[in-house]
């Protein structure tokens, strides 16, 4: 290696780490404000929470957290430098599956019954609301948009399976080109 390639390389490891630092900090910044929302706002001890819904969506947040603290340890990799090293390449697996899990976590929750809120005003037995009231139909939409959005009218978005498999694949990928690489760097 030359001295203009030594150089060269040195510039873009040092923009990685630059660039890592910077990530690592904001993907802190983002598990520390979803720590605290989650601490804050989440209603741990109503009754509510104790539904089969309440413990998945706990679990989802759980997993949530982890997988922001594998992205602040994979750009810590990235920051020293390890760029293909087996432990970069085992958090990008590990983002993966947590992905899948949390994609299973959330399917799981979208069958689970969440109990309906009583109706704040019901009809008489002659069919006419209480004096001065009137009666107000409220809709919900729920818009979905992304990228990796396939739900094929089940009700179930498989999109987050694929993508966290095609992390995993990719991580898989990586991973064994890193081994061709060793074994081609001991073969003289």
């Amino acid at each position: 290696m030359n001295a203009s390639e030594n150089s060269s390389t040195r510039i873009r490891l040092h923009r990685i780490k630059v660039v890592s630092q910077v990530a690592k900090v904001m993907v802190g910044i983002v598990l520390c404000f979803n720590l605290g929302f989650s601490l804050l706002f989440a209603r741990w001890s109503s009754p509510q929470f104790l539904t089969p819904h309440g413990v998945l969506m706990l679990a989802y947040h759980v997993v949530t957290l982890i997988w922001f603290w594998q992205w602040f340890q994979l750009f810590r990799q990235y920051e020293r430098g390890r760029i293909f090293a087996a432990d970069t390449i085992r958090h990008i697996k590990i983002l993966g599956a947590l992905w899948v899990i949390g994609w299973m976590v959330l399917t799981m929750a979208h069958f689970v019954n969440v109990p309906a809120p009583a109706p704040a005003i019901t009809a008489n037995a002659a069919g006419q609301l209480p004096n001065g009231s009137q009666a107000v139909m409220v809709s919900h939409h729920t818009y979905r948009f992304g990228f990796f959005n396939f739900d094929f009218g089940t009700g179930i978005d498989l999109g987050g399976l694929l993508a966290g498999t095609v992390i995993v694949l990719i991580a898989w990928i990586m991973d064994e080109g890193r081994k061709i690489k060793e074994e081609q760097e001991l073969t003289v």
